[in-house]
């Protein structure tokens, strides 16, 4: 019987002295993003005016052969030539002005894309030490509780060896 009971402390013993598994939280799949890169427009693909139809004129304004080209002193253009190339030069600019301004709207949308990209990063941030803090605080709390519970065990022994001892002494 006393065999039996000395079994049945270092067993309870044994039991109570397993210290508490570590709590492992789950660590969400790292999200990576890779920076948009800055829109450059391709101005190359506008369609530049053609070169103007002139007439060559002579020191007296006398349209001169294209046999003779070394007679002309001045290059004119027609009033409807001249027409033409003043409306494609402003379609061109036009053109040109409207298109940078669309690099400008594309690279702002870019920018914010980028700067949702790192909130996302500094979010992911937050919740690993968020997840971290938690664990810690977790393993404390099951380190304590195991603590506490030792010391309560500890305290039942020997409260119950006393009880068996003063039942002992007045048998």
């Amino acid at each position: 019987m006393r065999k039996f009971i000395i079994t049945l402390v270092c067993i309870i013993a044994l039991l109570y002295g397993c210290a508490p598994s570590e709590y492992k939280p789950y660590v969400p799949p790292k999200v990576e993003f890779e920076k948009t890169e800055k829109y450059i427009l391709d101005l190359s693909a506008l369609q530049k005016p053609d070169k103007p139809n002139y007439v060559a004129l002579d020191k007296d304004f006398q349209p001169v052969t294209a046999e003779n080209p070394g007679q002309a002193a001045y290059l004119a253009f027609t009033r409807d030539e001249f027409k033409k190339i003043m409306a494609l030069s402003a379609s061109y600019n036009a053109q040109r002005e409207l298109l940078t301004d669309h690099e400008d709207l594309v690279n702002v949308y870019i920018a914010e894309i980028n700067a949702l990209k790192e909130l996302v990063a500094l979010r992911e941030q937050i919740i690993l030490q968020y997840i971290e803090l938690y664990a810690m605080s977790e393993n404390a709390y099951r380190q304590e509780r195991y603590e506490h519970k030792w010391d309560n065990a500890e305290n039942k022994i020997v409260q119950v060896l006393m009880m068996a001892g003063i039942v002992l002494l007045m048998l």
